[in-house]
């Protein structure tokens, strides 16, 4: 539902943004399409009748989509749990920096930022950083996987699915290292 929204969005915009620009280049005449819908598509009321619902549909589908985007960005970046006591919430930002902690054992990887959704079903944890040595990549990427999915489990429990995904922004190796360039002189700088 998420994708038709976005392509009527798209569309409606994209409509309405060449019709702005044909009339202020005088391109399109406003008394010529005038003419045309009253003559052409607004002839009975029938026909008035269905552009008037698919008008409303158009309105109440780009609403709705308006209202997806609200409540997906004012939802809390927090999980709850409830215990006897009362309930207790955690941040994303400190199960992310509790990974990106966790992982900094790590040699092969350097500059590891962690990142996680919260779904219904459970979380998606993207971690990215860069390969600081030549390991096989797809060993170690599981292995970190296997590590981030159980610590999750063991803080959160087994009731929510984790779905683990590494993302390898560059390979940095030490014998690749460049030399730090020296910045360029500045004229007339000591004057």
């Amino acid at each position: 539902m998420g994708a038709v929204m976005i392509l009527i969005y798209v569309l409606i915009s994209s409509a309405v943004g060449v019709f702005l620009v044909g009339v202020a280049l005088d391109l399109i005449n406003l008394n010529l399409a005038a003419s045309y819908l009253s003559r052409y598509v607004l002839f009975d009321m029938s026909s008035k009748v269905i552009v008037g619902i698919l008008g409303l549909l158009i309105v109440l589908l780009c609403i709705r989509y308006l209202q997806s985007l609200l409540l997906r960005s004012r939802r809390e970046r927090a999980i709850t749990f409830e215990s006897p006591d009362g309930t207790v919430d955690i941040t994303l930002f400190a199960i992310e920096d509790m990974l990106r902690r966790a992982l900094e054992d790590k040699k092969e990887i350097s500059h590891i930022r962690p990142k996680i959704l919260s779904r219904k079903k459970g979380l998606d944890v993207l971690i990215r950083s860069d390969l600081a040595s030549e390991v096989n990549i797809l060993d170690f990427t599981r292995e970190v996987q296997q590590k981030v999915k159980e610590k999750l489990e063991n803080i959160l429990g087994e009731d929510k699915e984790i779905k683990v995904k590494m993302r390898i922004r560059k390979m940095v190796f030490a014998g690749t290292r460049r030399k730090p360039e020296e910045e360029p002189e500045i004229p007339f700088r000591n004057y």
